[in-house]
């Protein structure tokens, strides 16, 4: 009974592992891009807009890198634009990537796995409070964009572990409106114009004619 109980824990113990390095592979490798939901602030609560991710033992993934070169070791994430400019941020990195060559990367890509099309990428600063941000604009609301973290030289040891976060208006196009729903008493809704962006071909009614 003892020996089957020991079989179980190991073979359990395999899997964990096995489905964390293939989750690593590519966009639709594993378990696939984790899903981020852009957010005002960064933060873990579900819906989540910011995680932690690891490149220990990230492993080669296509397409060829458009910063650095050689083989992109790389992490995958993935949000839906909420609003037409996005940002999306990597920091808080551990010892093991913070100097050259482990100083990881951060690209965005529209397209869908297996027909990517960079956007923008951008390497990290060095250091302890080494970072990387872009801001992607002209994204089209309810579409999925895809994002890379990756270093140009594969980390096998060391804390590799860093934060990224995605950030937008929540409700910034008029397909990702909040719903509110009528009733014989108020429930707020509270809501934030921080980083909002302008509208463009409103109709006409209360609002004067241009840019809002």
């Amino acid at each position: 009974m003892l020996q089957a109980v020991r079989t179980t824990a190991l073979f359990f113990i395999i899997i964990l592992v096995s489905k964390t390095i293939v989750a690593q592979v590519n966009c639709t490798g594993g378990t696939g891009a984790l899903n981020l939901t852009p957010a005002l602030t960064c933060t873990t609560t579900a819906p989540a807009s910011m995680a932690t991710g690891d490149l220990k033992n990230a492993v080669g993934a296509t397409p060829t890198p458009t910063c650095g070169s050689g083989t992109a070791y790389s992490v995958w994430y993935k949000f839906t634009a909420l609003s037409s400019s996005t940002t999306v941020t990597i920091n808080n990195f551990t010892n093991g990537i913070q100097s050259a060559p482990y100083v990881p990367y951060l690209e965005i890509f529209s397209g869908t796995c297996g027909s990517l099309v960079s956007l923008s990428c951008q390497q990290a600063t060095s250091g302890s409070a080494g970072s990387a941000s872009i801001t992607v604009t002209g994204l089209t609301t309810g579409t999925i964009y895809y994002i890379r973290v990756y270093t140009t030289t594969q980390r096998t040891s060391g804390s590799n572990t860093f934060d990224i976060c995605v950030q937008s208006s929540p409700n910034d196009g008029c397909l990702s409106s909040v719903l509110l729903t009528s009733a014989t008493s108020c429930a707020n809704t509270t809501g934030s114009l921080l980083l909002s962006t302008p509208s463009t071909g409103l109709p006409s009614g209360c609002e004067s004619v241009g840019t809002h």
